[in-house]
């Protein structure tokens, strides 16, 4: 009697026992070597998107013949077929000669952070009773279990981390990094990704995202100066900011509770510039705090110009006792919001010609995909710099599309 194969949800099950079944470090190529076995695949790969969002690196691999193909360890977002999962945020499934292959994001609560790759003899069961089947939805399934069990495993080793890194880290920038929410987050009624630049050597910017249920809070900050007391700074005021957010204050009591840390802390002498948005999904409203130099382009209908937020405050830690105030801020479902530190746009090639924010306007009002621009900022301003900047430059985008479509938690949509 033939024995009969495992669901695709037995698959998954048994992928999670056996990925939990080991250490941390070893948790890519468990789950890589497994599943070529199990799904009878020829290779299985994991590749992991680096922080600037320009390559994969490979993780972990599995082949049935290793002298049979060569696995490619560095793979360009912008040029290879496997980041199209990425960009298309859904399985694509194509044939290279008599091999199918399969990409599929590794994607968890809307963050999406590498694909799975799996070639060879699979899927093809309609007649044969021995091989495993897998629908669409499946592979997504698949896709979001393994992405879990990576991002938990990443918490106990460096294996994973070090994976992804082509270039060292400043000790600033290890502390930047390590205080970021993920980059980026979809859901049926947003969408937001950010990039901090110089990604080695951040010092003095940071970001932050919160979704509670129907509210959405955005952060950008940028602390005065550079190296580790600049990072300091600025590590210090996201701290009291998530601080006040968590005790339930408001985004103006959040302002000024992390004035009145920095302020305690270095009485005048150290300051961030810091933009707080607050959006109410199911209200339709959102509300800015601003304090100093952070700018908004909102794009609506294709126009695209400066978003007014309200009075401009001082930024947080210049004075005692500062007292911060809310504006309403006109933004509407559909519409797109970049927000941008200073480093954008006072950023200077070689021939001190500043870049200013005219060229990144055009670019938001005929892009078809704005997630897509921090990236295409990013290398625009490398470009113009010959390399990497001299200070910091951030960029997060925001997409807001109004009520969900379908019951949340649905996911995106999949694809073949």
């Amino acid at each position: 009697m033939t024995a009969r194969p495992p669901s695709p949800r037995e698959i998954v099950a048994d992928l999670v026992d056996r990925v939990l079944d080991v250490p941390g470090s070893r948790a890519a190529p468990t789950a890589v070597a497994w599943l070529r076995t199990v799904l009878d695949a020829d290779r299985v790969e994991v590749h992991l998107l680096d922080r600037r969002r320009e390559r994969l690196h490979l993780a972990a691999a599995a082949t049935r013949d290793p002298a049979s193909r060569a696995v490619e360890h560095h793979l360009d977002v912008r040029e290879n077929p496997v980041a199209q999962a990425l960009r298309a945020e859904v399985v694509l499934t194509y044939r290279v000669g008599d091999e199918e292959v399969r990409h599929i994001p590794l994607e968890a609560h809307g963050h999406t952070h590498g694909v799975l790759t799996v070639a060879g003899p699979v899927g093809h069961g309609a007649d044969d009773v021995t091989t495993v089947s897998f629908a669409p939805s499946d592979w997504r399934r698949l896709g979001r279990t393994l992405a879990l069990l990576l991002r938990q495993a990443a918490t106990t080793t460096d294996e994973l981390e070090l994976a992804r890194r082509t270039y060292d880290y400043s000790i600033a920038a290890e502390l930047q990094w390590d205080l970021l929410p993920p980059a980026d987050v979809a859901t049926d009624r947003i969408a937001l990704r950010a990039l901090v630049e110089p990604a080695p050597r951040v010092t003095s910017d940071l970001f932050d995202w919160s979704l509670n249920g129907d509210r959405l809070t955005v952060a950008l900050l940028d602390a005065a100066g550079r190296g580790l007391v600049a990072t300091q700074v600025g590590d210090l005021a996201l701290a009291a900011l998530r601080n006040a957010r968590r005790s339930g204050l408001a985004i103006a009591e959040q302002a000024a509770l992390a004035d009145q840390a920095l302020w305690d802390r270095h009485h005048g002498h150290a300051a961030v510039d810091a933009l707080l948005l607050e959006i109410d999904l199911t209200g339709g409203t959102a509300r800015a705090v601003h304090a100093g130099s952070p700018v908004v382009l909102r794009r609506r209908d294709h126009e695209v110009e400066l978003l007014d937020l309200g009075a401009v405050h001082e930024p947080l830690g210049l004075l005692d006792r500062t007292r911060y105030d809310a504006g309403v801020v006109d933004l509407r479902p559909g519409d797109v919001m970049m927000l941008l530190s200073d480093g954008v746009a006072a950023a200077r090639d070689p021939d001190g010609r500043v870049f200013g924010v005219d060229a990144l306007a055009h670019r938001l009002a005929h892009t078809s995909v704005p997630r897509d621009l921090p990236s295409w900022l990013v290398g625009e301003l490398r470009a113009r710099a010959g390399g990497d900047l001299e200070d910091d430059a951030t960029a997060l985008v925001l997409e807001w599309h109004g009520q969900a479509s379908r019951p949340e938690g649905s996911g995106r949509r999949d694809g073949v």
